[in-house]
């Protein structure tokens, strides 16, 4: 039996919703992929396609791949209308699960800093523009998703029919 070295994704740093550096180490050039066919130099992906995502290493001159490791790029839209017309009535995040057994987090906050909303999940977020079970009036929000892997933060316009 000989042993034989691969490389080993230590990390995965969300720089923001859709980018991620992967941190990996091992004694030799490593390169790195998210589809497993294409190996780029640069650990750094930007504008991946919104959904689960697949992170692979392996060395330069090698066709080893070492452990692979999940992330979630995540598609912000910042419009929910929560009219029952079918579109865009509660802000919806999916495929959590690809961080295991990890919670995450979403808090929204009204402008005067008033949390309205606060989600813990292993599986989605979805919030229907409602506090305390009574609609909230139109306004911008803003909101503190806490993924294992990264923190998104940023603002959403709840349109009611007021």
């Amino acid at each position: 039996v000989i042993a034989y070295e691969v490389p080993i994704i230590t990390q995965l740093v969300g720089l923001s919703a859709t980018s991620y550096q992967v941190i990996a180490t091992g004694s030799r050039k490593i390169v790195y992929s998210i589809v497993g066919i294409n190996w780029q130099d640069s650990n750094i992906f930007e504008n991946i396609t919104p959904g689960p995502v697949r992170f692979y290493v392996r060395f330069e001159d090698s066709e080893c791949l070492g452990l692979t490791k999940d992330g979630l790029s995540v598609n912000i839209i910042n419009v929910i209308t929560p009219n029952d017309d079918g579109v865009n009535d509660t802000w919806t995040f999916r495929d959590l699960d690809v961080f295991k057994d990890m919670p995450s987090n979403l808090k929204i906050y009204d402008r005067n800093g008033v949390m309205v909303y606060e989600q813990s999940s292993k599986n989605s977020f979805i919030w229907d523009g409602k506090f305390n079970g009574r609609s909230l009036s139109t306004s911008s929000y803003w909101y503190i998703m806490t993924l294992p892997d990264k923190v998104i933060t940023g603002w959403i316009l709840l349109k009611n029919r007021n």
